[in-house]
């Protein structure tokens, strides 16, 4: 249906205005404008750290700078504390700008503290014992010895071995120490045949060393 008032007509949503011999269609539109959220850079860093018991996260920049980011471990906020790899995102958080960059956060595992101390020296015919196979970790774990417990050395120049495990080994890694031992002679004859201690200078029949 038209409607004609004069030379101006309706048709629909459509205005229509005779001008001379041509006809000028007017039309009313609505729409919406959107600014889109300029792009930012973000720069992961401090992806490396080893197992302290403490919690470590990675650490990001952004340009322009100082834009709040949110930083998750395998899709959690939670920030790690045991040795392992985690997969890191960082993503930008503000009304102006967007960016995200992704990367590894890595833990290792930490070396425990061996303390050992064994004798440079033992008299042959000693059976090695908790004197000498002594050592201790600043960790729970165990000690494997080479030489080990109960073995008779005969005279020579020897390496001792403690591999210890750690108890907890997701977070701690094994490590070994090594130590020189002489194993020497008990006694040796004297110019007269009588048997005199190594080391007895007074002649008392005891190492005075």
């Amino acid at each position: 249906m038209v409607e004609r008032a004069g030379a101006l007509g309706y048709f629909g949503d459509a205005r229509r205005a005779a001008v001379g011999t041509e006809l000028i269609e007017r039309v009313t539109a609505t729409g919406s404008l959107v600014i889109g959220k300029a792009s930012a850079t973000v720069t992961l860093w401090a992806l490396f750290a080893t197992y302290d018991r403490s919690a470590h996260a990675a650490m990001a920049t952004t340009i322009p700078a100082t834009l709040p980011v949110v930083l998750t471990y395998d899709g959690s906020t939670t920030l790690p504390v045991n040795a392992g790899s985690y997969a890191v995102t960082a993503t930008v958080s503000d009304l102006r700008y967007k960016g995200a960059a992704t990367g590894t956060l890595i833990i290792g595992k930490a070396s425990p503290i061996l303390t050992w101390l064994p004798p440079e020296t033992i008299p042959a015919g000693t059976v090695l014992n908790e004197a000498q196979l002594n050592a201790r970790a600043d960790v729970p774990g165990s000690f494997a010895y080479v030489p080990g417990f109960g073995r008779l050395l005969p005279v020579g120049n020897y390496t001792l071995s403690a591999t210890f495990t750690p108890t907890d080994t997701v977070n701690y890694s094994s490590v070994a120490a090594f130590y020189p031992m002489t194993v020497r002679p008990s006694a040796t004859p004297s110019a007269t045949g009588a048997v005199k201690a190594l080391g007895d200078f007074d002649g008392d029949g005891k190492a005075d060393l």
